[in-house]
């Protein structure tokens, strides 16, 4: 009896520790669950990745700041350059978009994002000028170089990288996605030696320029992909009316069966969508390689992208690009690389408020991505300082092919942007050829005229009807103007 009293009584202490450790076990559960109910009431703030500290904004123009909260909550935006607050509710899905004026350039500055449950500061911010820069791997490729294929200048470009110079880089993470994406990875970075290796040549270059002539802060968001043909930059509803690119893909699941690369729309979607809404000067752009299978669509799609950029941006953007360097490509003597230069040409009179620089003279047949992106960057700066920031006074194009007029046996040919004559190399005008009705063409002598316009002329040639300057895959450029900048590859027949 005593035996059954002791084991009832041991039973009840046991069923007595069970239930205290399932009371213990539900009180945890209980409280978690109540945390994840408080965070889920009490969301925060979040912002994209391109509105960070150290950014850059556009300076003296409504600015756009976007970001996610709690549904229909009322988010509060505090500038520091003006101390003005304002107020605005996200939407029923926690969006949120606010518009707001920027003064002059200067800074730094702080924003004070708040809601009723959250703050962030974004510290270090400068107002200034904002670059787009886009393209294929002559716009990617960093500072540093690659493998066996050097950046000239790097190392000193590099040591020299000072965080007091106002210049902001940020770099879009790579990525491809068959639907428009509202977020991308890219964090704003100081101007310092361990930030530039990886950063693009060319758009350092340029931003470098115009931060030494402009004195403003510079902002420069890079968003390329090696390799990347133009229309996996463009979207779905621009591609739309083009039978040449099949979308239905795009409504497919699971892993891409083409490279992204040449697949449409995937780059806008993923590095370029995500920032439409933040406010740029314009844009610079340097691809066209991966398109040279067949330029006579790629001129077209190049009017398509940058009619859709500016559409996007609500702002006819000014919009300045380089032509493609000589290469080898498939063969010297072809004329692979030549017919997309000349696609690049005629696209100057297709795109109003656009410019072209020329790297013919900075080709090489060792180098797909020329070593001399400092020429590139501070050439398209050039552009930008006549046409944006109005500075005259110097050139800022190399001759462009204009017309040409037969005399007697000799082809007279015009140029823009020469307006004071040509640069003689050696006693030499230009390596130009010439061709009659038998389309065999014949090394040329040029002169130049009193009108400063070019005669070009061969004794193996009495009837001319055609000339040619460098159009074939390499060429080493020789015809300047007197302020040393390249003219572009052309021909004056159009003979398949």
């Amino acid at each position: 009896m005593e035996e059954l009293s002791l084991r009832f009584k041991n039973n009840r202490i046991n069923q007595s520790i069970i239930c205290t450790k399932h009371h213990f076990h539900l009180k945890t559960v209980l409280f978690l669950l109540a945390l994840l109910i408080m965070q889920n009431v009490n969301a925060k703030i979040v912002l994209p990745d391109i509105i960070s500290d150290n950014m850059v904004l556009q300076q003296n123009t409504e600015v756009k700041l976007w970001g996610k909260a709690s549904p229909n909550q009322k988010v509060s935006i505090k500038t520091s350059w003006n101390n003005k607050r304002i107020r605005i509710n996200s939407d029923a899905n926690g969006q949120w978009l606010v518009q707001l004026q920027t003064p002059s350039a200067g800074g730094p500055y702080t924003i004070l994002f708040s809601d009723n449950d959250s703050k962030i500061t974004i510290t270090n911010v400068l107002i200034g000028e904002v670059w787009f820069c886009g393209g294929q791997s002559n716009m990617e490729w960093p500072i540093c170089g690659n493998i066996n294929q050097p950046v000239e200048n790097s190392l000193k470009t590099i040591i020299e990288a000072d965080p007091e110079i106002p210049i902001r880089l940020l770099t879009v993470k790579r990525n491809h996605s068959r639907v428009e994406l509202d977020q991308c990875e890219g964090k704003w970075l100081l101007n310092k030696p361990e930030n530039l290796p990886n950063f693009s040549a060319t758009a350092y270059f340029y931003g470098r320029y115009l931060q030494k002539i402009l004195k403003v802060p510079i902002g420069l968001i890079v968003s390329p992909m090696g390799g990347s043909r133009v229309e996996a930059w463009i979207n779905a509803e621009t591609l739309g009316a083009y039978k040449e690119f099949d979308l239905s893909l795009l409504q497919k699941k699971g892993k891409l069966k083409t490279i992204p690369q040449h697949t449409p729309t995937v780059f806008y979607n993923a590095m370029v969508a995500p920032i439409i809404n933040y406010t740029v000067a314009g844009a610079i752009w340097y691809q066209g390689e991966a398109n040279r299978n067949d330029t006579k669509l790629y001129r077209k799609l190049m009017v398509s992208y940058v009619d859709m950029m500016r559409k996007k941006w609500g702002k006819e953007l000014p919009f300045y690009y380089a032509q493609i360097a000589p290469w080898t490509y498939d063969g010297v003597d072809l004329t692979t690389s030549a017919k997309v230069r000349e696609a690049q040409m005629q696209n100057l009179s297709d795109i109003p408020n656009c410019g072209m620089v020329v790297t013919m003279d900075i080709g090489g047949k060792d180098h797909l991505h020329p070593p001399k992106k400092k020429e590139v960057g501070e050439r398209l700066a050039y552009w930008a300082l006549a046409k944006n920031y109005g500075i005259k006074g110097f050139a800022f194009s190399g001759p462009i092919y204009k017309s040409m007029e037969v005399k007697k046996n000799k082809i007279h040919l015009k140029f823009d942007y020469a307006e004071k004559g040509f640069c003689k190399i050696n006693h030499k005008v230009a390596t130009m050829e010439i061709a009659g009705e038998d389309k065999i063409f014949y090394p040329a002598t040029v002169s130049i005229a009193q009108n400063l316009s070019l005669i070009v002329s061969s004794d193996k040639v009495p009837n001319p009807i055609a000339v040619r300057y460098g159009f074939k895959n390499f060429f080493e450029g020789d015809l300047f103007n007197t302020a040393g900048l390249p003219a572009s590859s052309f021909r004056t027949d159009n003979w398949e």
